[in-house]
């Protein structure tokens, strides 16, 4: 008698509505994992996450005031160096947590149905919602203070934030698969960032800068950002220099490299 007369059923592989469920269940654990470790019971990470960027873009705004060079073109002072200050600081949070989310949760592999890339998304997933929400935390409480107009375009502003935490996330997963091979490049992210942040316009508007360095400074994509988001904040400033497709190619470029490396190099991340 043939094998397969034994009444069971031939087994079949999990179809992709399946594969999908089960890649839900381990973001939504990862997710839910990586919020517990941040803030814990007591809540004080939670609270300084949202004082630390609110007192950063007050101490810019109130250096540039002292040096007696308020908002540029009449802008108000905090959301000038808001724009700049939040959509960095999403930018680089996300590219830093990315670079050290495996090495941090390298225990988490030795679940087989745990990746790398899902390591990465859950991180993604929360610095997304942990930036947004104190862009919006930033926004309400510089309205209601009155330190602050109303947003010209708040819906482009959200969509830049999202770009912005976006591109950190490709771009840290790039150097997070770099990092596999050169360990040192963690040290020289955090210099390269340094640099980043002091030409990204947190300090400055780009009609400030004496034309011999400003084609310099626009390489720099978070420039870009920048004068995109204050263009889109306020109605009385109209960007020449903030070039969205700019940025769009760089994010591209590096979410196309670190998706192909991640997948490539998944099986030297595992412990």
């Amino acid at each position: 008698m043939s094998s397969t007369s034994s009444g069971r059923p031939p087994h079949r592989r999990p179809g992709y509505g399946r594969g999908l469920q089960v890649q839900s269940q381990v973001l939504n654990g990862l997710i839910l994992r990586e919020f517990a470790s941040r803030f814990g019971r007591r809540g004080t990470g939670l609270l300084f996450t949202f004082l630390i960027p609110m007192m950063q873009a007050s101490i810019i705004a109130t250096l540039r005031l002292i040096a007696g060079a308020p908002g540029y073109a009449g802008m108000a002072i905090f959301p000038f160096t808001a724009c700049g200050v939040l959509y960095f600081r999403g930018f680089r949070n996300m590219a830093g947590d990315q670079i050290e989310a495996v090495p941090n949760n390298a225990g988490l592999l030795y679940f087989h149905k745990v990746t790398t890339l899902d390591i990465y998304l859950s991180r993604f997933f929360v610095n997304l919602a942990i930036n947004m929400s104190v862009g919006g935390a930033m926004y309400i409480i510089a309205r209601v203070s009155g330190f602050a107009p109303p947003a010209d375009e708040p819906l482009y502003l959200v969509l830049l934030l999202i770009l912005s935490n976006a591109f950190g996330f490709a771009y840290g997963l790039t150097l997070a698969s770099v990092a596999i091979f050169f360990p040192g490049m963690r040290s020289l992210n955090l210099i390269f960032m340094r640099i980043l942040y002091f030409t990204s316009g947190v300090f400055f508007a780009v009609p400030e800068i004496p034309p011999a360095f400003r084609s310099y400074l626009l390489w720099n994509p978070m420039l870009h950002v920048t004068e995109l988001a204050r263009s889109y904040y306020f109605i009385e400033y109209t960007t020449v220099y903030g070039n969205l497709d700019y940025v769009l190619k760089w994010f591209v470029a590096f979410l196309i490299i670190g998706l192909v490396f991640e997948r490539i190099l998944r099986d030297r991340a595992l412990p």
